[in-house]
C-alpha cells in the first residue's frame, strides 16, 4: 500500500469523524433550541447580575428571546421585569386599612400583645382571695 493512500485515508477517517462529532453536537444544540433548555436560557441575567428564568423551558422564542437579552447587557430582562411590576401594581393595588373602630380599646390589643397571669393564677396578684366570707 502506497504512503499517499493512508494519509489519504487518515484524513478521510478524520474528517469523517470530526463530520460525525459536529452534527453530533449541533444535533444537542438543536434539541436545547427545540426545549429552551440551553447555556443562553439558563445563564440569563439582567442588567444587575440577577439570574432570569423567563427564557428557560419555552421552545426556541425563549432562546432568541435570551440572546437578544445576552447582546442588549441584560437591559432588555430589566425593562421586561419594570413593565411586568408596573402593570401588576396597577391592575391589583393594595388594600387600603380598615377605618378605626368607634369604640376602640387599647386594652384587647394590649392583652392579646403581653398576655399576663390568669386571675386565679396563685401568682397573681388576686390569686390568694376568696369570694367567700372568713377564707382568704
Amino acid at each position: 500500500m502506497k504512503t499517499t493512500t493512508m494519509v489519504q485515508g487518515a484524513v478521510a477517517l478524520t474528517v469523517v469523524g470530526l463530520g460525525a462529532y459536529a452534527v453530533w453536537k449541533l444535533g444537542g444544540f438543536g434539541k436545547g433550541l427545540i426545549t429552551g433548555d440551553n447555556a443562553l436560557t439558563q445563564n440569563a441575567r439582567d442588567a444587575d447580575g440577577n439570574r432570569v428564568t423567563a427564557y428557560q423551558g419555552v421552545p426556541v422564542v425563549g432562546t432568541l428571546g435570551a440572546a437578544a437579552n445576552a447582546v442588549s447587557g441584560g437591559y432588555l430582562a430589566s425593562l421586561g421585569s419594570w413593565i411586568g411590576t408596573g402593570l401588576y401594581d396597577a391592575f391589583n393595588p393594595a388594600p387600603a386599612e380598615p377605618p378605626p373602630r368607634e369604640n376602640y380599646d387599647e386594652t384587647d390589643r394590649l392583652l392579646k400583645r403581653y398576655p399576663g397571669p390568669q386571675a386565679n393564677d396563685a401568682t397573681s396578684i388576686f390569686g390568694g382571695w376568696s369570694d367567700q366570707a372568713g377564707i382568704y
